[in-house]
């Protein structure tokens, strides 16, 4: 009799797993599908690198212009004390960096995008009489060949 009842027990539970399943399935696939029309599932990294015959000074105008990179000091504006303690984290949190080694180093990265969805970070480097210039883009494709497009161009 216990025998009979267990094993009932275990077709009944396997069975309600099987529906568990099915919705589950369902919801994966309805989740999916929102991401592909929000875009969302199509989010990926990509790293790139070019060499200009163009100063590192040149280049670091003009690329900070083309992309709108603020400095701290821009983006700080004239706010202190605690507004200035805000405005700094809120700098951080948007993923704002700039670092300037003038003549040798430079590096820019921020958030773009409407809801800051996507990342640009680009490096520029001394080589020799050359210069370096290496970004990552967190985007879409179209995003990443758009970006690629602009840096080639303004480091012509």
């Amino acid at each position: 009799m216990k025998n009979v009842f267990l094993i009932s027990l275990i077709a009944l539970s396997l069975n309600g797993c099987a529906e568990l399943t099915a919705i589950n399935n369902k919801v994966g696939e309805f989740a999916g599908q929102l991401n592909k029309t929000l875009g969302i599932g199509s989010i990926q990294s990509f790293d790139d690198e070019a060499t200009s015959k163009r100063d590192i000074d040149t280049l670091y105008v003009r690329l900070k212009r083309e992309f709108n990179f603020p400095t701290k000091d821009e983006y700080l504006g004239r706010a202190y004390g605690d507004v200035r303690k805000w405005k700094t984290h809120q700098m951080e949190q948007d993923g704002i960096v700039h670092e300037t080694n003038p003549g040798v180093y430079y590096r820019m990265a921020r958030a773009l995008g409407e809801k800051n969805q996507y990342y640009l970070d680009i490096s520029l480097e001394k080589d020799g009489r050359n210069s370096k210039v290496y970004w990552k883009v967190r985007g879409t494709p179209e995003l990443a060949t758009e970006i690629k497009q602009d840096i080639l161009k303004t480091i012509k």
